[in-house]
């Protein structure tokens, strides 16, 4: 039993450079009011029932045609990335579309720094 206090105090203590990079993501991560609204973010093309419903400079954005209030934010320089997000009401997807646009980018930006693997 005592052999383990040493080994499990040193879990605790060591940071890899894994961990420090989760841990400040998540602080990142977490000045973005449509974080618990994003649903997944891929390199995949999408479906093709999604309806544009705006076009920026930064990002096109589409809602789906099916049930509940679902958004797809496709940045413009990248057009195969897209971020999906669900929301409760129209109201709450209207006031988060900016934050959303903007989170999409961040995830875009962090997913073209990370190394490609196959």
């Amino acid at each position: 039993m005592w052999l383990l206090i040493p080994f499990i105090l040193g879990c605790s203590v060591y940071q890899s450079d894994g961990r420090k990079f989760v841990e400040s993501q998540g602080l990142q991560w977490a000045g973005y009011s449509a974080l618990a609204n994003l649903q997944t973010c891929d390199h995949e093309f999408s479906r093709p029932a999604w309806l544009i419903i705006e076009s920026n400079p930064r990002a096109d954005l589409y809602v789906y045609e099916g049930d509940g209030y679902q958004m797809r934010v496709q940045p413009v320089q990248d057009e195969t990335f897209s971020c999906y997000y669900r929301f409760a009401s129209a109201q709450e997807l209207y006031e988060k579309t900016s934050d959303a646009v903007a989170l999409t980018l961040a995830k875009l930006d962090l997913s073209n720094s990370l190394p490609k693997t196959r």
